[in-house]
């Protein structure tokens, strides 16, 4: 962006996660990041979102799958069988940890 190299590597060990680099480092990153802002979080809505992301959904969706799991998951953690948040932070249940003007930024 600033010229300062010719040539850049990005690596990272975690498959989703790196779904989620190639999508904000490609031409796909302002999809992802309207995705991010008009995602209202709930039990049902991230539900629906993990189902559909597991049975071939379009790379921005998987994408946002892994930063919805990243963001209601206990400690952010992606493994499975991770536990999701309760009761967050002053008890507001999933939506504490999610802050799209943040995440978009």
């Amino acid at each position: 962006m600033e010229n300062f190299s010719e040539k850049a590597f990005f690596a990272e060990l975690d498959g989703e996660v790196a779904r989620v680099w190639i999508n904000v480092l490609s031409a796909n990153g302002c999809e992802l990041a309207e995705r991010v802002e008009g995602f209202k979080v709930s039990k049902a809505a991230a539900n629906r979102l993990f189902a559909h992301a597991a049975n071939g959904a379009e790379l921005s969706e998987k994408a946002l799958a892994v930063l919805v799991r990243n963001r209601i998951q206990r400690g952010g953690v992606l493994a499975p069988g991770a536990g999701r948040l309760k009761d967050g932070g002053k008890e507001k249940g999933l939506v504490s940890r999610w802050y799209p003007e943040t995440i978009c930024a």
